[in-house]
């Protein structure tokens, strides 16, 4: 699943917008996409890991529009942004915010939906954004950008996501072996955490934005002071 915000003052641009990515997805994967009345809005729930999206399209120029792609490419770095706004105003500064794409709006969206089906080639056809698991009987296939923690509980691992959690059969070395570590970081022989998800640490416990404390072990807490120097994160 693709978890998608829209954001725009314009409540008939968003339902013509939803209305466009459910056929663009549809014989892709299953999409949930939730609409915004302002970017301040979205930006308080992605900081505390209440929203996680896969992909922004919004008005740059509302009120905390640029903050909220300064936060994305800071602490959101899995997300895409895609500003589709009616002045160039933040073109030139896209590449600084990291944004995905920058599209003038247009009465039919054209250029905009060019950009969603550039995304969906191009992000979609990786398979490092998910980690198939075996969990209830069945495959599933788990977005990684979605999940705060792992726990290591003896012969079984938590996957424990902002949605639900999977255990399934695994060893945290064998885990971490296969996990993009640039994304994820080690904190105690039981635990892996999403280092998007982390507000703050401390030598004895690492605090998700869901206000979740996870143990710290001093075997790892060198790396963790290491990986973790952005500023919120202290």
């Amino acid at each position: 699943m693709v978890v998608i915000g829209i954001c725009d003052a314009d409540p008939q641009l968003d339902k013509e917008i939803r209305s466009n990515l459910e056929k663009l997805f549809f014989q892709v994967t299953d999409i949930e996409v939730t609409a915004f009345s302002s970017c301040t809005e979205m930006l308080s729930q992605m900081k505390t890991a209440s929203f996680v999206p896969d992909l922004i399209l919004y008005d740059i120029n509302m009120s905390d529009g640029v903050e909220t792609a300064v936060y994305v490419k800071e602490y959101m770095q899995s997300t895409s942004v895609i500003a589709y706004t009616d002045t160039d105003r933040y073109v030139f500064a896209g590449y600084a915010y990291g944004l995905y794409s920058y599209v003038m709006k247009t009465p039919g969206h054209d250029d905009l939906l060019a950009e969603i089906k550039r995304y969906i080639k191009e992000k979609l056809s990786s398979q490092a954004e998910f980690l198939s698991i075996r969990s209830g009987g069945c495959i599933q296939h788990v977005r990684l950008n979605r999940v705060q923690y792992f726990e290591s509980r003896g012969r079984k691992i938590s996957a424990v996501t902002v949605d639900e959690n999977f255990e399934f059969y695994q060893k945290m070395d064998v885990l971490c072996g296969v996990l993009p570590m640039s994304e994820f970081i080690r904190c105690h022989q039981s635990y892996v955490v999403n280092v998007q998800m982390i507000r703050s640490y401390s030598t004895n416990a690492i605090t998700l934005k869901s206000g979740f404390d996870i143990p710290v072990s001093r075997k790892y807490l060198s790396d963790i002071k290491e990986r973790i120097i952005q500023p919120n994160i202290t």
